[in-house]
């Protein structure tokens, strides 16, 4: 709720008078289709197990010609493909999108996308999503997962 607060707040303070902010569930929002232009998103989005359904649900919320932001982190999809077999099926039961690009999850959705940039990575820390924690030179993480940060604009 803090964080709605400060949207709210912020909102008033720039005088939008048409900003909206509530909590509730991703998958099911209790909103009309087509009500919103624009729909952000900062984090969070890679770590439900239902993301397809929550971009699901943004996207039926977007006006036609709507934006959909986001800033996400993720495990590098490139990087879960070389993992062993077992470690992989391990994963994925746990976090379907896992192995998942952004351009595939957002296209899922029946979005198409305007920009993607990615904005950093760092090894996954000991214990994320049960990484390996084998460490090789600098501290990176050998056959272990890297995190990407990024930035998305996507179309309806």
């Amino acid at each position: 709720r803090w964080l709605l607060s400060e949207w709210q707040t912020f909102g008033k303070k720039q005088n939008w008078s048409k900003l909206s902010a509530a909590q509730a569930d991703p998958t099911k929002l209790p909103i009309r289709p087509e009500t919103f232009s624009a729909v952000v998103n900062f984090g969070g989005m890679s770590n439900l197990p239902t993301q397809t359904e929550a971009l699901k649900e943004a996207h039926r919320v977007l006006q036609p010609g709507g934006k959909l932001f986001m800033i996400d982190a993720r495990p590098d999809p490139g990087m879960y493909r070389k993992l062993p077999g077992e470690e992989k099926e391990r994963l994925s039961a746990k976090f379907p999108n896992i192995g998942k690009s952004v351009d595939h999850s957002l296209n899922e959705a029946g979005f198409f996308q305007g920009t993607f940039e990615e904005t950093g990575r760092r090894p996954m820390p000991p214990g994320a999503v049960n990484a390996p924690v084998r460490r090789g030179h600098g501290g990176r993480m050998k056959g272990g997962m890297d995190v990407v940060f990024c930035r998305v604009l996507a179309l309806k």
